[in-house]
């Protein structure tokens, strides 16, 4: 008998929409404040056209080591904190590297952090820096 445990699924979707809103709290979407505030996002939710996670941290809460757990999995280190302004590209293996080697198109818009740590990765971005918020309603 022939093992099949190495064989990919076929994929459930052909698009998939990520939207990662750092400091967002959970009631402006999930929440009776959801219709209010966030009603297309809480109609997609409700229908159940969407699949939605909610991620609490522990501090330090900087950017850069966050999206590096995120995309890989890891537990940020120290260094990591003290690397945050200036971000090396990441070189482990991650969610961004993955899709990219396997052929899909990755578009990004929001903080410019991800732009440093998956260079050549997007194939349209806009990097926005996080020191430069003007607009704290949209």
């Amino acid at each position: 008998m022939v093992s099949n445990w190495t064989k990919i699924p076929p994929p459930l979707f052909r698009k998939v929409v990520i939207v990662l809103i750092d400091a967002l709290r959970d009631d402006f979407v999930f929440g009776s404040k959801g219709k209010q505030f966030m009603p297309y996002t809480t109609q997609v939710v409700e229908k159940g056209t969407s699949y939605s996670f909610i991620a609490e941290v522990k501090p330090p809460t900087v950017t850069m080591p966050r999206i590096k757990a995120l995309m890989t999995g890891s537990l940020p280190g120290f260094i990591d904190v003290v690397v945050n302004l200036n971000s090396p590209a990441l070189l482990d293996d991650n969610l961004i590297w993955q899709a990219k080697t396997a052929g899909k198109r990755i578009i990004f818009y929001g903080d410019d952090t991800w732009v440093k740590l998956f260079p050549k990765h997007f194939v349209e971005y806009d990097g926005t820096t996080s020191f430069f918020v003007s607009d704290f309603t949209e």
